[in-house]
């Protein structure tokens, strides 16, 4: 991990941009994280927090998918405890359905899906440990509409070392004018509607491509 983050803070440097992550979270404070989650982070993740312990939301450019911040560890607890309300209140209604080729249950909150990014509460990335029949535990998806998802990473690892590489190529690009954030290109054929969301995205994110050993 600690080379992936090398990876982004030269792209940020090369474009003279401001990535303000807090400092790496203690063993103790992931550890209690965890026990109340009940489950353990995969150890990419550990490594993760380890070096940053998620974004101040006040500083720093928003440089990561669909302008969100990676939460710090004490975040993910609170957001989760926000999002079992959810869960008790709807349950698992269609949760014998499934989504992005079966890799998704078709719930929207559970307790074993860890939110550790977002933005505005609007776009989420969770950690999912109830995949779909074809899915990976610990697989990394993010939302696409309120109550359809995608699978961006078979793990936490795969996920990150994929949007390095799209930032580094320039797929992914700081639009100062118009977002404020990092974007991705052909985002207007998005918008207009000549291309799905799953598509769009599925391009950018092909599983297949999955780097592991960044």
């Amino acid at each position: 991990m600690d080379t992936i983050w090398q990876r982004i803070t030269k792209w940020a440097d090369r474009h003279s941009l401001s990535i303000q992550l807090n400092p790496g979270a203690s063993q103790a404070e992931i550890t209690r994280v965890e026990q109340a989650l009940g489950l353990r982070f995969p150890d990419d993740f550990r490594a993760w927090l380890q070096i940053h312990d998620g974004e101040d939301a006040q500083q720093g450019i928003r440089w990561l998918e669909n302008g969100m911040r990676w939460l710090p560890v004490a975040q993910v607890l609170e957001q989760w405890q926000i999002q079992q309300t959810y869960y008790a209140r709807w349950g698992e209604e269609d949760a014998n359905d499934d989504q992005d080729e079966s890799r998704i249950r078709n719930v929207v909150y559970h307790p074993k899906r860890i939110p550790i990014a977002e933005s505005d509460a609007d776009a989420w990335l969770w950690l999912d440990f109830t995949p779909g029949p074809t899915g990976i535990a610990g697989q990394v998806i993010t939302n696409i509409t309120e109550c359809d998802f995608l699978v961006l990473g078979s793990n936490f690892r795969a996920f990150l070392a994929r949007y390095v590489e799209l930032l580094e190529s320039g797929v992914y690009y700081y639009d100062a004018d118009t977002y404020a954030q990092v974007i991705p290109q052909n985002l207007a054929a998005l918008h207009s509607g000549a291309v799905r969301q799953a598509d769009f995205y599925r391009r950018l994110f092909p599983l297949e491509g999955d780097i592991t050993n960044a």
